[in-house]
């Protein structure tokens, strides 16, 4: 049997406020190119399928028609509901879905209540998969409760979190294909740049020793990066289609193809590297230098750092009209223009009060002075605080 794993697609996220709308239909339309070309059995989706837990319009309509669009090609899904995913949301639509078999996974669940989804393949052969959302610090607890895991037994949320593991694997051990989906964090790990700090943090990280031994493969969500995993079990995060900010620029995206060719013959593994989208690249220099980089920038999406001695008035607006790609522009002067006469005191040391301070940095950052109001709002909202942190 045949399977193709992709993970973190976050549609609805934009740049620089610009949607990505269109993006992201590219590159889901390329990995359902992918996923006939290789005549795969199902699709196994990690997580973080919206940036947001209260998707707009638009993006529904990207994920929703890719999945009608998957359907149509009789390729079916099983699908797991991240961190960033709104589980009711998902659940609301988990039946409406099933037409076109693709199985939701929102909320998490015993293997035997709905945790594992059975899998038949064309020509006959079984699959077992679980199905293994994200949970949450809070709900890890209850997740051991409904596995009739003592809650005291463990004092860590990796090792609930291995105990669940391990419950699922001996789950599927009595089926001759054993997959399982997770959207959890993995001790050593590299995070692509993009994700929540608070959800990859060394509370949410379970030890790759402790990932199950006997699973044709383990499909990982979370972490945009991606990469394999060290465990017993063939395991890899997916990583994102795109390249969601600046810190995943440069990046190969990918999607995985896992063969299985018997009950206890390890799965074959492939990387299909992902094209579509546009990349994201950080450019510097002098307005002069980087109004000469002209079409070399193609349609990239652009971080871009100008490099000045003194604020420049207007400053993003000049260089969108440069280089209309621009979808951060940042201001980088000299020590000596943000010290003293001499280039050797911060403006910080100089006695200036809190508003000054917000002055200097709203023309270090934009370029030009704050709007009155602006600065009257910050004055305002600083004087509550500090009358705040008197009381």
């Amino acid at each position: 049997m045949r399977f193709l794993h992709t993970s973190d697609w976050h549609v609805g996220k934009t740049i620089g406020g610009r949607s990505r709308a269109d993006e992201h239909r590219a590159v889901l339309a390329e990995i359902l190119a992918i996923a006939r070309d290789a005549a795969v059995d199902c699709m196994l989706v990690t997580g973080d399928v919206f940036e947001s837990a209260a998707p707009g319009a638009e993006a529904e309509k990207v994920v929703y028609d890719f999945f009608r669009d998957l359907g149509r090609a009789a390729i079916p899904a099983v699908v797991i509901a991240g961190n960033h995913d709104h589980e009711r949301k998902l659940g609301a639509v988990a039946s409406l879905l099933e037409v076109v078999d693709v199985h939701v996974r929102h909320d998490f669940v015993r293997p035997e209540k709905g945790g594992v989804f059975m899998l038949e393949s064309r020509r006959g052969e079984k699959a077992a998969i679980g199905a293994i959302p994200f949970i949450p610090e809070h709900k890890i607890v209850d997740a051991c409760i409904l596995m009739e895991e003592s809650g005291t037994a463990f004092d860590r949320y990796a090792e609930r979190m291995a105990a669940i593991l391990a419950a699922f694997a001996g789950a599927l051990e009595p089926h001759p294909i054993r997959l399982l989906l997770a959207h959890m964090h993995i001790a050593g790990s590299l995070a692509g740049g993009g994700e929540r700090s608070i959800h990859i943090g060394e509370t949410y990280a379970v030890p790759a020793a402790r990932l199950p031994a006997n699973l044709h493969y383990l499909a990982l969500g979370h972490l945009h990066r991606p990469q394999e995993v060290g465990a017993s079990s063939p395991a890899r995060f997916a990583g994102s289609p795109l390249a969601l900010d600046f810190g995943e620029r440069g990046q190969e995206k990918s999607v995985v193809l896992v063969e299985v060719t018997g009950p206890r013959v390890p799965a074959r593994i492939e990387m299909i590297p992902l094209r579509a989208g546009r990349e994201l690249r950080e450019v510097r220099g002098t307005l002069a230098e980087l109004a000469a980089l002209g079409p070399a920038v193609g349609d990239d999406h652009l971080r871009v750092i100008v490099t000045a001695a003194e604020p420049i008035p207007g400053l993003a607006d000049e260089v969108r009209r440069i280089l209309p790609n621009a979808v951060q522009v940042q201001l980088e002067m000299s020590a000596a223009a943000l010290g003293d006469d001499n280039g050797s005191t911060p403006r910080a040391d100089r006695g200036l009060g809190p508003g000054e301070l917000y002055s200097d940095y709203h023309r270090n950052r934009h370029g030009r002075e704050p709007a009155p109001e602006l600065l009257a709002l910050f004055r305002e909202l600083y004087g509550a605080a500090a009358a705040e942190e008197e009381a």
